[in-house]
């Protein structure tokens, strides 16, 4: 049982289960996972749905999609930083956030969780965001209420939309700075559109396998592991593969052939001039 009591004027969360929308979004690094999952489940707690990938991503399904489609439907996006600083996944989750956020009004909460640095250093575009502060623990009460407000833009003890009225009349700078905003925000749209848009790259992987004596040995079957890739040396006992990847990573090579101990070795993507050597079986 998570405590906490209800925020009040919580038909949020009803109306959000009736259109297949989500109070929100929780953007965080998987090493950060045990104090994430707390939160995901006290919110759920208090009568709200929250994307948290271990409950949204179904084996079998991209996942990158589905990412996206999280934070479209989601009232509000929840960045979550810890001890282990940001994920490779945080920056693009956040630029799309502030694309939605601009675009249709949600919110943007970033949240510091225990552990982390007493002067966290957040991107600058998510400096200008009120954070949400948990370092005390997650026990923390007043943390917790605001949190609640930030998702919910019901203020805890009144009960009631806080969203602030327009100023009375726009100045010329004020004007000059949501031009600029604007601007910004078209830029961060179209850099996260390349980066989700970007197609794999195609990285070899090539060498030659030699007996003992150093002479070429043919027929040898290579497999990269990850990505379930075969191919065989020919009689000069070379062998060559194309890799289609988002990036240069070190994948697990293995080579077999009978009569031959099966070999294996960590090889990086890029890399076109291993040579091994195979040893006969006993």
């Amino acid at each position: 049982m998570y405590p906490g009591q209800k925020p009040k004027g919580g038909n949020m969360a009803q109306e959000t289960s009736e259109t297949g929308r989500y109070n929100a979004f929780l953007s965080h690094n998987s090493q950060d996972k045990p104090q994430v999952e707390w939160l995901a489940r006290w919110l759920q707690a208090q009568g709200l749905r929250v994307w948290y990938d271990e409950w949204e991503l179904r084996p079998g399904v991209p996942w990158q999609e589905k990412l996206e489609e999280g934070i479209s439907n989601s009232h509000a996006v929840v960045i979550c930083l810890g001890p282990s600083g940001f994920g490779p996944w945080h920056k693009p989750e956040m630029r799309a956030a502030l694309a939605k956020g601009a675009s249709q009004g949600s919110s943007v909460i970033p949240v510091l969780l225990p552990g982390c640095p007493e002067t966290p250093e957040l991107p600058l575009f998510l400096e200008a965001y009120t954070w949400v502060d948990f370092r005390n623990g997650l026990e923390d009460e007043q943390a917790r209420q605001k949190l609640l407000w930030g998702i919910t833009g019901k203020h805890p003890e009144r009960g009631e939309d806080v969203t602030p009225p327009p100023p009375p009349k726009q100045i010329k700078r004020k004007r000059l700075l949501a031009v600029a905003f604007s601007i910004a925000i078209v830029l961060i749209i179209l850099t996260t559109l390349m980066f989700l848009l970007a197609p794999p790259q195609s990285m070899p992987l090539a060498g030659t396998i030699l007996d003992q004596q150093g002479e070429p040995l043919p027929g040898v079957v290579v497999t990269i592991v990850e990505f379930d890739v075969t191919t065989e040396t020919d009689s000069q006992g070379k062998f060559s593969v194309e890799i289609e990847t988002e990036e240069q990573r070190t994948v697990r090579l293995m080579a077999q052939k009978e009569g031959f101990a099966t070999y294996r070795q960590d090889a990086t993507l890029g890399n076109t001039g291993l040579t091994f050597k195979m040893k006969p079986m006993p």
